[in-house]
This record gives structure tokens, sequence and C-alpha cells, in this order.
């Protein structure tokens, strides 16, 4: 294997996807440069924006973006989004670049995952985890299977997990490149679970997702509406914003279960929503505490807890047996 080839491979786990030796930074145009089908990230809002505008008004780009050459002469934009939007906004028509040549789906994936780890978790929102992770996914997937095929895993005997770097910052060890939701949810500070619940809401309609992220569903509850149907989700979504209808945990596992039962219609997911389909609770036994003058009237000093509620039991028998005889003819 070249020394090249390896060092494109480092360079493509990194956690900041770079230049590499033997790439230099050209100056592309921006007409030339597509996005990446579904990029996860939003776009930086507020100052964050703001700030990176300024620097690009000011400086120009300075970090280059990665870019993937198409066949037909065009780009696809892998790293950089909001530099090239500053830079757009700027009136700058061309943007420098690194462009990589020979880059699968698989490795445009997971250089669009890493180069926003920088970003940290509580800066994403909801949808933007829940479509990183699965992108992350499907590019550990895809890599793995690319480079079985050409034969790469054979140079690593001793190997580590694909979603963990050497200490040495060495070559990831590809023989054992995991894509599992236990591997990747371990890397990111995750339980599976949750990492399966973010990666669910990639199944939920875009309105309910932006309800998600702006904290008005809870994401524990939009879960299990991701399995409906999307006419059932999009029913709910205006359920709850135009009539203000409220969704709670045993309400969206109800509407679960009843769409995978075949029994989900408009009437049925009413009757949830406004609590007359679900089911009747037993209401708890109010708990009676005696008041020690009481228990001081009827019951000697020095009487255990056990004989006082034996006595209390007795009573009550006595009593309840007397009423019923008392309603008999």
């Amino acid at each position: 294997m070249s020394e090249r080839k390896l060092k494109r491979l480092d360079a493509l786990f990194g956690e900041t996807p770079q230049p590499v030796s033997g790439e230099r930074v050209v100056m592309v145009d921006d007409a030339l440069i597509d996005e990446f089908p579904g990029h996860p990230y939003k776009l930086y809002t507020g100052k964050r924006y703001t700030d990176l505008l300024e620097s690009v008004q000011e400086l120009g780009v300075i970090t280059p973006v990665i870019l993937r050459r198409k066949e037909n002469g065009r780009y696809t934009l892998l790293a950089g989004y909001n530099r090239r939007r500053c830079n757009q906004v700027a009136g700058n028509k061309q943007i420098p670049a690194v462009v990589r040549q020979g880059i699968s789906d698989g490795e445009a994936k997971l250089i669009i995952t890493h180069s926003n780890r920088q970003r940290g978790l509580d800066e994403l929102l909801p949808s933007e985890k829940a479509f990183a992770f699965k992108m992350e996914m499907e590019g550990l997937k895809e890599t793995r299977k690319q480079m079985q095929k050409v034969d790469l895993i054979s140079r690593f005997e001793s190997a580590i997990n694909a979603d963990e770097q050497a200490v040495s910052g060495d070559l990831f060890k590809l023989e054992q490149m995991k894509y599992s939701r236990e591997t990747l949810a371990e890397h990111y500070g995750l339980n599976p679970t949750e990492l399966h619940r973010l990666i669910r809401l990639t199944h939920l309609c875009p309105e309910l997702l932006e309800l998600v992220d702006d904290a008005k569903l809870p994401v524990y509850v939009a879960v299990p509406i991701t399995y409906l149907p999307a006419d059932t989700q999009l029913l709910l979504y205006h359920r709850i914003t135009q009539e203000g209808c409220k969704v709670d945990i045993e309400k969206a596992e109800l509407l679960k279960a009843k769409h995978r039962s075949g029994e989900l219609t408009e009437e049925v997911v009413d009757g949830i929503l406004s609590g007359q389909l679900l089911p009747s609770k037993t209401p708890k036994r109010t708990a009676v505490k005696i008041k020690p003058v009481v228990l001081k009237k009827y019951f000697k000093k020095g009487e255990s807890a056990k004989e006082i509620e034996n006595t209390i039991a007795a009573a009550l028998e006595l009593y309840f047996s007397s009423q019923q005889a008392q309603s008999q003819p």
C-alpha cells in the first residue's frame, strides 16, 4: 500500500480532515459546488454566524473547504458549509479548497460527520444528531465493505474499533472496523438505547422533528411516533399545533400499538389524544394515619405495633359484619 494511500486514510478518519501530502489548495468557482445529499447539519445562526462572517469578510476563508470531484467536472462539498455560506455572503465567487478524488460515498459520509465533531453533542439539535449518527453508521458500513474489497485490512492484525483512534495518532486499524450502534454509542459517550432513539428520529416527519428541535415534543415521546405512517404523523402534528392536543409517552405507545395491530384510524387517534381510549386506571387507596390521641384512648402504653394492628383489624371486621346484618331485611 502506498504511503499516500495510508496518509489519505489517516486524514479521512481524523477528527478534523486536513490537507495531506501531495494535495494542494486551489481556488474553485462556487457555482460548480453542490451540497452532499442528506447533509445533516444546520448552518450557524446568531453570534457564531456573525463572527465567522466578519472573519471571512476581513481575512477571507483561512481554512480551505474539502470537496470531492465529480465525473461531470462539478464538485460535492464535504466539509466547510458555514465557511462557504459566509464566503457567498461576502460576495466572493471563488473559495479555497482541497479537492479529493477517488472518494467513495462511505468515505465522504465519514469526512462530513468527523469534520463536525469539534462542535460537541451539546451544541447539536436532536435532528442533527439523528441524521449525523445515521450517516456515520452508513459511512462506517460502506467503507468497511469497500476496504474489504481492496484487501486493505490484512495489513492490520491487532485492531481496534474504527471509531477509536490510536493513542499514537496512527492510522485506525481497520481489521475490526465496527459499524454497530454499541461501538458508535461508546465513542460518543452515549448508551446504545440513547443512540437508537436518536437514529429513530430520522423516521419522523419534518414537521414533528421541528417540534422536537424546539423542545416542544420530548425525544422519548417522539420515538414511538416514528413507527406511525407519514399521514398519521402529519395528523398528529396538526392536532398538536392547531388544536392544542398533548401527547405523552402513554398516548404515544398506545398509538404505536394500535398501528401495529391494524386498528389505528383517525377516530382512534382522536380518541387516544382526548384520553377516551386510554386504559382506565385503578385508583390508589388512600393512606390513613391514626392520630396519637386516638391510639392513646384505646390502647395501653407498651403494646406493640402488631398488637395494635390486629386489634384494629378485628374491630373493623366486627363493624362491617354488624353493618351487613343491619342492612339485611
